[in-house]
């Protein structure tokens, strides 16, 4: 059973990384989401002169390397309720291509990696249940898991509601297709039928 469940990991990553795919550059699911900037030039160059490193920053920052006093939070208070605020993932110019092997590849493992481990799942926690409750059980874990992490993104940071509504559908389809696929590879086998034979024993036949 253990290899068909790293088969079901396998067949079931290819399934999630063509769906990303269809998602992205297909389905309109997250052309709302994403806004391009005024003056994009202009806040590039910014980002490059106040940005001394790769990282994730959050603006206006707070240290949480050190105790901040009261004047320091009331600032910080002040600033996000009257400047607005911000969550930037910097990445420095690196002079490779948005979309390359090196952003496919790791995809494409992290796919096959959670599909492998939605098939353990399946195979542990459920594996007397039907072909459809192993469905419905696949699809709920991706809505589950993106609500838990992306509702946390629209409630803190002022994420758009319709990003958390497009990650949804992505991922509960996207776990749809994993689970659909872990389920049919891991069917149990064919029940044996059981009739006595002419000397009365019980003999079998597939």
């Amino acid at each position: 059973m253990l290899l068909r469940v790293l088969l079901a990991g396998v067949l079931g990553g290819i399934a999630m990384f063509m769906w990303g795919f269809v998602a992205h550059t297909v389905l309109p699911l997250y052309n709302d989401v994403s806004k391009v900037a005024v003056k994009e030039d202009a806040m590039l160059d910014s980002l490059k002169s106040y940005l001394k490193e790769p990282g994730l920053y959050m603006v206006p920052g707070m240290d949480m390397s050190k105790t901040m006093t009261e004047e320091e939070k009331a600032a910080f208070t002040k600033k996000w309720q009257t400047e607005g605020h911000a969550l930037i993932c910097y990445s420095a110019p690196t002079g490779e291509d948005p979309i390359s092997v090196k952003t496919l590849a790791p995809q494409f493992l992290a796919c096959v990696i959670t599909a492998f481990l939605l098939a353990l799942v399946l195979w542990k926690g459920a594996g007397d249940a039907s072909f459809l409750a192993k469905i419905w059980m696949s699809t709920l874990i991706g809505v589950i898991a993106s609500v838990a992490i992306d509702g946390s993104f629209v409630i803190w940071h002022g994420f758009p509601q319709g990003y958390l509504v497009a990650s949804i559908l992505d991922h509960a389809a996207s776990f749809f297709l994993a689970g659909a696929v872990a389920a049919f590879v891991m069917r149990p086998a064919k029940t044996l039928l059981m009739r006595p034979s002419k000397a009365g024993h019980i003999s079998t036949r597939p």
